[in-house]
């Protein structure tokens, strides 16, 4: 009788190690998703951010004509600065918490970094449409 409740516990403590690794790989699986989605966003972001910076750039070289834009859209202007504000704050808040998660290895903190960073992006780019939408485009 001893030996088979020694064997039952044994048979159970396996059961847990089994459920509690299986449980950590379907994490692991999770955070890999989540790191695919988050440089799928980053890829279609930053090629929408390179073709607006080259049309910013053409629209930038004639000096006169973007002065005058930028100083009549005064409202539409103070929005791009709040959006490359709201850039800056969610980029720095995302980079140092990947750089709390290469310290301590935590994932909610790769998370949370990536969730910060994504935002950040979506603040970029509504900049530099807003700055374009100025300079007529």
């Amino acid at each position: 009788m001893i030996i088979s409740v020694t064997l039952n516990n044994r048979s159970h403590a396996n059961l847990f190690k089994k459920r509690s690794r299986d449980l950590h790989e379907a994490i692991a699986g999770m955070t890999d998703t989540f790191a695919l989605i988050r440089e799928g966003v980053f890829i279609c972001f930053g090629i929408f951010l390179l073709f607006c910076s080259f049309s910013l750039l053409n629209k930038l070289s004639r000096r006169e004509i973007s002065a005058a834009r930028i100083f009549l859209e005064d409202v539409l202007f103070s929005r791009i600065i709040l959006a490359m504000l709201c850039f800056l704050v969610l980029s720095l808040v995302g980079s140092g918490l990947v750089g709390i998660y290469l310290i301590s290895e935590m994932e909610v903190f790769r998370v949370a970094g990536g969730i910060f960073l994504m935002g950040g992006i979506v603040f970029l780019s509504l900049a530099l449409y807003e700055f374009n939408r100025i300079l007529g485009g």
